[in-house]
């Protein structure tokens, strides 16, 4: 069968069905005249003759019945017809109409949602040339992930291997004033290895992109989104400059607008050459000579027929090298094998920060889905039996059980696909509001959650799905029942009789079932968030404001010392503010710093975890700015300084760890060829993430390490936000050259390291409502149903004297064994379910018997209440009208 030419055949058929149709009258008409005249020349008379000829061709209609059928696009016409009647059956049904499609626009669109915020985050794949050829090489010690690498190590990889037709390094962004001319702006700014681009395959929508010679040119490309924003698209920004504490950059090109950067989620405004490093990342020297800072995260690309396996074979023995190469260095843990993935998708940063949650929100959604089927299926089994007499009619005028399934399957894809326009308008509407949830983190998100045709087809291929998987049971059950009794009765009568179908009670039992479960798992969320927004994280939260800064990258030791304790007397002396210190790392930003080699007086270390401990640089007036309690000895002071012995302050941990139950207070640890001398023991604090168990931590006096003054916390008396642009001001007062880049309180980096469980407890908790509605939905519009249905019976058991409570325990009996077999399996998969997340909790256990107590009792009572006013409708029933009815 040649496709092509019958699919054309389909179509122009489509277009000329009614000049077919004239054709085929008019050739039955010539055929008919033409047995009338042969017949007459055979000697008949006319009248004998038209009758003997219509005798012949038996019935026109049922030869051009025939005919159609034969036609290719009859089934097309069928199906406009059986949705005009779907069309005209729903309309006039509003009640029941309008249930469905909210039952099934809140379930369809929860789904679309979640899954636009899924494929945008976890599934798409960078907007580059062939992104298949792409792999993501990942650093790990012995111990544990590194993740990027150090520049003379990304060179001997990219040098040294054949199976790369390039590899490219990327650094972190950062968000960063940039000096435009005639204003500031903040961009997000990257330093990538001058083949990015040509690594990715991106080709430039003005100007050039990176090449390998801009290594040490001072260059940059601008993304298309900051070239709008801050050059109004202007051709002419291409050859300008931005200058960076005090270094300018040359705009080279402006990259294409699909492409944002080499991971989804996290917007790049300037890609700046390797010529850029020292200013973007304040060092005093270039991170491209020296091995022990780490800061290149690395793809490459695969050349043709290379795989990732064979790839892997060959970087294996040079990455042995490297690592043998270190010698006895502290540095050779650093890179001890390496990870190759996959790489189409980008860097995986905010991928596994954000994939569980979005794993547990998709599965939440989908049994919210169900849900909404559970509901739909409800619906039309009970309108099914109101329609029992309707179905039986069309059965026994001829209408075989295949065409009444066809009609009654159509009705429910119908009202699945409206069901599903108007959850594709409630998924965009949703969308923005995850958008803005989960860009509460120290990285704003930025993508795009437009539908777009994958988007599409699945919202389709679900709204589909859901009207013929969960309209099919309730059509067959609907034509299996003989048309002669149902011909006999009235409709009540038979959707009375149809009342305790098994089927309606299993469908209810689901839906309790499945709401304990998602409201289960959505009040072990929400208790977990509180649970770690009230956890000790020893210190006080409250009016700390932090500030980041971009540190000088000429000032000496000296210079750096007497900065730091510039900025600590400044910003102590206004008015308003209780105390000011200095650090490194700020508070819960202690992403990496740690240090090792450690030598303890009086201890033997076990092995090399023995001598590495967590380590922070902080400056006099620490502890007391940020609430820590000193249990023993003293904090830093403004005479702990570079001439001065050295000092450290140590957590409760690290002192029980190396001391017992000894003091600490005037033992000494040896660093860095230095002896320190422990003058105070802190209570133990959350440093780095709320959940952790606090690690052995050790404090640095600042005036003894001056690298740099990277952070600001200072106490306020009142909202420290009101403080943020006074703190701004006295920095630049201080140094003109200081760039106070990062501003947030200690409360937002709470929020912030909450961003995941946020997501979750909200989004869930917002579900696990929503199957609430559903279940109310559900269990009152199969309730009414029925009740509509037993009018008669209930007339009739008021007028032989039934009181109206009995009635009311009479409809409400119908639900409550299903609701009470329910809410017993849901309690199991709940406790099922509880273990399965019992990872993602904090403070907690799955089977708390407060939550399940309260969600048990929830569930039950908006059951009853759903079932309760259906029923005392009923018993408002006048018996005398409802006989008459009948």
């Amino acid at each position: 069968m040649n496709w092509k030419r019958w699919r054309w055949t389909y179509w122009t058929d489509l277009f000329r069905r009614r000049k077919l149709a004239r054709d085929l009258d008019d050739e039955l008409n010539a055929h008919v005249q033409f047995e009338i005249q042969r017949r007459i020349g055979e000697g008949q008379s006319p009248d004998e003759a038209r009758r003997a000829a219509l005798r012949d061709v038996r019935s026109l209609d049922s030869v051009k019945e025939a005919t159609r059928d034969a036609w290719t696009w009859t089934s097309i016409e069928r199906l406009m017809q059986d949705l005009r009647y779907a069309a005209r059956t729903l309309l006039k049904t509003p009640v029941f109409t309008g249930i469905a499609i909210l039952s099934l626009a809140l379930g369809i669109g929860a789904n679309t949602a979640i899954f636009s915020l899924v494929n945008a985050l976890l599934l798409r794949t960078l907007p580059v040339s062939h992104p298949e050829e792409l792999v993501l090489l990942t650093s790990y010690s012995r111990e544990y992930r590194v993740g990027d690498f150090a520049y003379p190590d990304y060179l001997r990889l990219r040098d040294q291997t054949q199976v790369f037709s390039g590899l490219l390094g990327a650094g972190s962004g950062n968000r960063m004033e940039v000096d435009l001319g005639n204003r500031t702006d903040r961009p997000q700014i990257q330093i990538v290895t001058g083949n990015y681009f040509t690594v990715l395959g991106v080709q430039p929508l003005q100007g050039r992109l990176l090449v390998a010679d801009d290594d040490n040119a001072p260059v940059a490309v601008i993304s298309h989104g900051f070239w709008q924003r801050s050059f109004g698209g202007d051709p002419s920004a291409v050859g300008k400059s931005l200058m960076i504490h005090g270094s300018l950059c040359a705009i080279v090109g402006v990259a294409p607008p699909e492409f944002h950067g080499d991971s989804a989620g996290e917007a790049t405004d300037v890609w700046m050459s390797l010529g850029m490093q020292q200013a973007v990342t304040f060092s005093r020297f270039d991170m491209r000579k020296v091995r022990y800072v780490t800061w290149a995260n690395m793809i490459g690309r695969l050349k043709p027929g290379m795989t990732i396996e064979q790839a892997r074979a060959e970087v294996a023995p040079l990455v042995a090298q490297i690592h043998e190469s270190a010698g006895t260095s502290p540095d050779k843990d650093y890179l001890h094998h390496i990870v190759m993935e996959p790489g189409g998708r980008g860097f995986a940063e905010m991928r596994e920060r954000l994939q569980a949650p979005l794993i547990i929100l998709m599965t939440v959604v989908a049994l919210v889905l169900l849900m909404a089927c559970t509901n739909l299926a409800s619906l039309l089994l009970a309108r099914a039996a109101s329609r029992q007499r309707e179905i039986a009619t069309r059965l026994a005028i001829g209408a075989s059980r295949m065409r009444v399934i066809r009609q009654l399957l159509t009705e429910s894809v119908l009202l699945a696909l409206i069901g599903g326009a108007f959850g594709l308008l409630l998924a965009m509407w949703i969308n923005r509001f995850l958008l803005n949830l989960v860009s509460q983190g120290f990285v704003t998100i930025t993508i795009n959650l437009s539908p777009d045709g994958r988007i599409l087809l699945f919202t389709s291929a679900v709204s589909v799905l859901t009207g013929i998987l969960f309209g099919l049971t309730p059509a067959i059950q609907a034509v299996r029942r003989d048309a002669g009794p149902a011909l006999k009765t009235t409709s009540r009568t038979i959707a009375g009789r149809t009342r305790r179908g098994w089927l309606r009670n299993v469908l209810i039992f689901a839906q309790v079932a499945l709401s304990l479960v998602l409201l289960t798992a959505g009040a072990l969320f929400v208790r977990t968030v509180r649970n770690l927004k009230t956890v000790d994280t020893g210190f006080a939260a409250g009016n700390v404001l932090s500030v980041g800064i971009a540190p000088h990258r000429t000032a000496g030791p000296a210079q750096e010392a007497d900065l730091a304790a510039r900025l600590i007397d400044r910003l102590s002396a206004i008015p308003g503010i209780r105390s000011a210190t200095v650090a490194v790392n700020a508070t819960l930003g202690l992403a990496g710093s740690g240090v090792y080699g450690l030598e303890i007086e009086g201890y033997t270390p076990k092995n090399e975890d023995d001598q590495r401990a967590r380590a922070n640089w902080v400056g006099p007036r620490y502890f007391e700015t940020l609430g820590m309690s000193v249990l023993q000895g003293r904090e830093f002071s403004m005479a702990d300084t570079l001439n001065s012995s050295g000092v450290v302050i140590v957590n409760q941990t690290m002192a029980r760890h190396y001391f017992g139950e000894e003091s600490a207070i005037g033992k000494r640890i040896r660093f860095n060829k230095r002896d320190h001398e422990i003058v105070g023991v802190v209570r133990d604090a959350k440093y780095r993430e709320l959940r952790e168990v606090s690690p052995r931590m050790v404090f640095f006096a600042f005036l003894q390490y001056p690298n740099g003054v990277r952070n600001v916390e200072v106490r306020t008396d009142d909202n420290p936000l009101a403080f943020a642009e006074t703190v701004r001001s006295a920095i630049k007062q201080v140094d003109p050259q200081l760039d106070a880049f990062e501003v947030a309180t200690v409360a937002q980096r709470i929020d912030r390291k909450l961003t995941p469980e946020y997501l979750v407890a909200d989004i869930s908790g917002f579900f696990s409502g929503l199957t609430l509605l559903l279940v109310c939905i559900g269990i009152y519009g199969t309730l009414s149903y029925s009740v509509a249905g037993r009018t008669n019976e209930i007339g009739v058991r008021m007028a032989l004297g039934a009181k109206r409570s009995s009635v009311l325990l009479l409809i409400l009996r119908d639900i409550l064994w299903t609701l009470i077999a329910g809410l017993a399996v849901g309690l199991a998969g709940a406790l099922a379910a509880g273990r399965v997340v019992e990872s993602l909790l904090f403070g907690l256990k799955p089977n708390d018997p407060v939550t399940l107590t309260f969600v048990v009792l929830l569930v039950a009572a908006v059951a009853l209440l759903a079932g309760y006013i259906p029923a005392r409708r009923a018993t408002r029933v006048d018996p005398v009208s409802a006989l008459r009815a009948e």
